[in-house]
């Protein structure tokens, strides 16, 4: 199973589960956007439910094996640079890509493994800031956080 749909398919039934009784009950503290995509959320089957999970497992383990070679794994945050408000599709290597897809395209392995990682930002490209990020193993989370300060101290005395 693609990253992507088992991404899609554990979030959005996990927010139904988290939100079906407002939904129901008071559809109108919801915005427009957010109520259909949790209205659309309600047809993820269990099935479905419980073959993303499975998929979460294997895309972790293989995610992980990379850590026995290297400490970090470090890349773009994003694809684009910050996108309008109110834009909804972006140009990547000439095909039109929803705001939304790429905003969550370099960060969706992160959120599904829940593996550490950090967005810090890197500069500004034609005036628009940017962002890397730094991924660690799985239960790093505090040694990540002390890599990057002591990283930061590092700097500080050479500048």
């Amino acid at each position: 199973m693609p990253l992507r749909v088992a991404m899609a398919d554990i979030q959005r039934r996990e927010a139904y589960e988290v939100h079906a009784q407002r939904v129901a009950e008071r559809p109108e503290l919801f915005e427009a956007e957010v109520l259909e995509r949790l209205r659309m959320s309600a047809s993820v089957k269990e099935e479905a439910y419980v073959t993303a999970l499975s998929a979460r497992l294997e895309l972790t383990a293989a995610i992980t094996r990379y850590f026995d070679d290297f400490h970090v794994l470090v890349m773009p945050t994003l694809p684009i640079t910050a996108p309008m408000l109110d834009q909804r599709e972006v140009a990547i290597d000439g095909r039109m890509v929803s705001v939304r897809d790429a905003v969550l395209s370099l960060t969706s392995a992160w959120n599904i493994t829940g593996l550490p990682a950090l967005s810090l930002p890197a500069g500004f490209v034609n005036g628009l800031p940017v962002g890397l990020q730094v991924i660690a193993a799985p239960d790093r989370d505090l040694w990540l956080l002390d890599q990057l300060r002591h990283g930061q101290r590092v700097l500080d005395a050479l500048g």
